[in-house]
């Protein structure tokens, strides 16, 4: 009998608004968490998302100063580490900067995918260089015109179903 490993999400979403990324963010750890699949959304305490986030879903409590605050990554780092996250899925761009950030410092290294749900195209910037060329391991591109962008910037790691 071949025996499969079930993944640990960490669904990472750190944005103080509440749009439809954060709906989705929502649905996707109510879900898993409903079927039984280890998942913990990271997020900052206190904002629209956590609110409204069900409680009996594992929550991760990140707080940095800014994008690139590699004490905040460390620290996110180590918790993912704790927390045996096997797949980490960012949500936003700052996110995409810290879950890359994190799992450099931090003492595990697992996969990060990065969802895009933006049409804009991203800065020529070395974070931004950085961060779309070494920073994922997959992009899920949410839309055609959002393919578009990233295979028009560079981005050779997208995927668009």
């Amino acid at each position: 009998m071949l025996m499969t490993k079930t993944l640990a999400y960490l669904l990472l979403d750190t944005s103080a608004e509440y749009r439809g990324g954060q709906r989705q963010v929502i649905l996707l750890a109510e879900e898993l968490h409903r079927l039984g699949e280890p998942v913990v959304v990271g997020l900052r305490p206190g904002t629209p998302i956590d609110r409204r986030l069900d409680p009996t879903v594992p929550r991760l409590p990140v707080s940095s100063l800014f994008e690139g605050d590699p004490f905040a990554a460390r620290r996110l780092g180590r918790a993912m580490a704790e927390f045996g996250i096997d797949l980490v899925n960012a949500q936003a761009s700052h996110d995409h900067l810290l879950a890359a950030m994190a799992v450099r410092l931090g003492p595990r290294r697992p996969p990060v995918v990065v969802t895009r749900r933006v049409d804009f195209v991203p800065g020529r910037g070395p974070f931004n260089r950085w961060k779309y060329r070494r920073g994922a391991d997959r992009y899920i591109a949410i839309s055609r015109a959002i393919l578009d962008v990233l295979t028009g910037w560079g981005s050779t790691k997208t995927a668009f179903e």
